[in-house]
């Protein structure tokens, strides 16, 4: 079994491609994400023994998020993998990821609760506390199996045999007469992106909560693609970048409060399913609850009625117009 609290230590000769990250215009689509994928492999297995000591607290994030860019960098440059690889890659991925979710949305439910908690009078808090106590338990109970995997067969295979797979020349799947390069693809890659965005609009009014979180992981997306060709693009990828950056904020605000008034009314049914197999007079009300799971909801339905002001602010003309300048200079 592999020991999660040694730091693992990349190859020589994967550390000395470092310098040559820099995807170019003529970089074939393979090689481009060889190079977005060095970067982001780099910075998950560099969180593993904060995660595993639990010393660093943002460690699980920054580990989530290098893996939601490396299953993006799949999904961008995927066509030029080998099949098989980018399955078994893209599973690997979504396992790891969903271990680090549970822990990681856990985490922010906490930091929540206890901003809150704060607030109350002293004499209300610990009435307040067992709702705390239960999210602390389930990320306990998160960690676990986080901890095994990260101490398991999988994740070392993975650490072993990618950087393999990373300092492989251009094994380009594309056929010949087929667009390679990233100053052919990034464009049709970057408008398809936009094209699944823009597909949302005149539907606002109607969408469901579901469809808000789509639209977040479409927006994420463009996003993450505006990042891997930033400097093929320009300095109007930064705009770019910034302004969808503040579409999917809100989105994720959104989110964040739909998971915590979930996670808030399971705690309250929980509650009170147990509280009335005791004794009626050692029943406790689930009352101090109430009011933050109201304001959880109130939260969470006013950034669903403002969210159409912050749509309008990003989708312009100028910001299509910024995109098209940028595409003009690959």
């Amino acid at each position: 079994m592999n020991n999660p609290s040694v730091p693992f230590r990349l190859p020589k000769s994967f550390l000395r491609g470092r310098a040559a990250n820099r995807i170019l215009p003529a970089d074939n689509l393979d090689v481009a994400g060889r190079k977005a994928l060095r970067k982001l492999f780099m910075e998950m297995v560099r969180h593993q023994p904060g995660i595993v000591s639990g010393d660093d607290p943002l460690a699980i994030h920054d580990m989530r998020v290098a893996l939601r860019r490396m299953r993006a960098a799949f999904e961008l440059f995927g066509q030029a993998f080998p099949r098989k690889a980018v399955k078994n890659y893209g599973r690997f991925l979504k396992d790891l990821g969903g271990l680090l979710g549970v822990v990681r949305d856990t985490e922010v439910l906490i930091g929540n609760a206890q901003a809150y908690l704060e607030t109350l009078p002293a004499a209300q808090r610990p009435a307040f506390q067992p709702l705390i106590d239960f999210l602390q338990a389930r990320r306990e109970a998160g960690r676990g199996p986080l901890l095994d995997f990260l101490a398991g067969k999988e994740y070392l295979d993975f650490t072993q045999e990618f950087p393999i797979f990373l300092s492989e020349t251009e094994t380009t799947q594309l056929q010949a007469g087929e667009p390679s390069r990233v100053s052919e693809l990034a464009p049709l890659l970057i408008m398809e992106r936009l094209g699944k965005i823009r597909s949302f609009d005149g539907h606002l009014a109607s969408l469901s909560l579901e469809q808000l979180h789509a639209l977040r992981g479409s927006i994420k997306r463009l996003r993450y693609a505006l990042e891997f060709f930033r400097e093929p693009l320009g300095p109007q990828a930064g705009v770019l970048i910034t302004g969808l950056k503040g579409v999917q904020d809100h989105l994720g605000h959104l989110n964040d409060a739909n998971v915590a008034a979930q996670a808030i009314q399971e705690f309250i049914n929980d509650w009170d399913t147990r509280q009335f197999a005791q004794p009626a007079y050692e029943r406790l009300s689930s009352v101090p609850f109430l009011p933050y799971l109201t304001r959880t909801l109130s939260q969470r339905d006013e950034l669903v009625q403002t969210f159409p002001a912050v749509w309008e602010q990003f989708n312009t003309i100028d910001f299509r117009r910024r995109l098209a300048r940028a595409l003009a200079r690959l």
